[in-house]
């Protein structure tokens, strides 16, 4: 069994997410080939020989305006498909997507491309035309039952293939982090730039709340994209790229992991959840339909809905050392026996 694995998005925070799928094809594959951009096969442990293709650095382009990304991803999609043979394989997979893109250059047919948050396009505009085109050729991979219901509903092709954990975080010394957190008891932290800023502006606002992490000694860090002014010395935003060492520290030394996603996060699961899993780490989720499997990975609810019952949640983690993340990465390691054989 030959399998090519692609990623033709040029994306630093998909890293962790190749380097789990490759490894388990490689696992259970007989042999493995892989496309990644120059600057991601740079940090990834594969030998030259691993590779079919390497993407030049003048295709990494990362903006902010949608057209420009599509237009590098149109012309990387030509770069492949001019200087490789898909008949050489037996499966393709692709590790993302973006449906205007793809559906426009799709690189052949009989391709296993994997769904991350694309399954809420399914019969919407323009995305959706292409989705359902690319689905007549082609199969798709999601993590979960909850993400695959819109691709079963629309009569699609989809295997489910777990999301997988990453490998443990080193321990990191005090120096790498980029606040000091020495002074407090409890450190929770939201690790996505992207929250429900709605929900942390009623954080903001609920004295109540404020005054019980000043009396517990609780700072609460949050990642904000935009500059934000600190509200209190047990609240703060940072709103500066981590480095890996910077984010690998911080994620060890907080007790709780906080994940408050916006209300449009759908038809996806969240790395962190899983990154949870690999380090231990306990976690409180804001409730969201996608993220309810969150409920799986511990020996307590991990679910809260408002400003009240992340109080009461914090609470009972602090006051019960038990309560703990059962879930092991071994149990969510991703399974391509299915995606192989058929």
């Amino acid at each position: 069994m030959k399998v090519l694995y692609i990623n033709y998005i040029f994306q630093k925070g998909h890293i962790n997410f190749d380097h789990i799928h490759i490894d388990a094809l490689i696992r259970q594959a007989t042999e493995v080939k892989l496309v990644l951009h120059k600057d991601i096969a740079m940090q990834l442990p594969y030998p030259p020989q691993q590779y079919a293709l390497i993407i030049p650095s003048f295709f990494n382009y990362d903006s902010t305006k949608g057209f420009v990304n599509r237009f590098f991803y149109l012309i990387t999609l030509m770069y492949i498909k001019i200087h490789l043979s898909f008949k050489r394989y037996d499966k393709v997979i692709l590790s993302s997507l973006d449906e205007i893109t793809l559906g426009m250059i799709p690189l052949c047919s009989g391709m296993n491309i994997i769904c991350h948050d694309n399954g809420r396009n399914l019969g919407k505009g323009l995305k959706g035309f292409f989705l359902k085109n690319l689905s007549k050729r082609n199969s798709f991979l999601v993590f979960n039952e909850q993400m695959s219901k819109p691709f079963l509903h629309q009569g699609c092709r989809f295997h489910i293939v777990s999301h997988g954990c990453i490998l443990p975080n080193i321990k990191k010394d005090y120096d790498h982090l980029p606040i000091d957190i020495s002074s407090f008891k409890t450190i929770i932290y939201h690790p996505s730039n992207r929250p429900n800023k709605r929900f942390f502006e009623k954080l903001e606002e609920d004295k109540d709340f404020l005054s019980f992490l000043e009396e517990n000694s609780i700072l609460l860090i949050l990642r904000s994209t935009t500059v934000k002014d600190n509200v209190t010395k047990n609240f703060v935003f940072i709103n500066h790229y981590l480095n890996p060492s910077e984010y690998q520290s911080l994620f060890h030394h907080s007790d709780i992991i906080l994940m408050a996603y916006p209300e449009d996060f759908s038809c996806r699961v969240s790395g962190v959840s899983f990154e949870c899993v690999s380090n231990k780490k306990r976690a409180l989720v804001k409730d969201n339909l996608s993220l309810r499997y969150c409920r799986d990975f511990f020996n307590y609810d991990p679910i809260f809905t408002d400003t009240q019952q992340l109080k009461e949640r914090i609470k009972f983690l602090i006051n019960h050392p038990e309560a703990t993340c059962i879930a092991t990465p071994e149990n969510l390691y991703p399974d391509y026996k299915l995606v192989l054989t058929q």
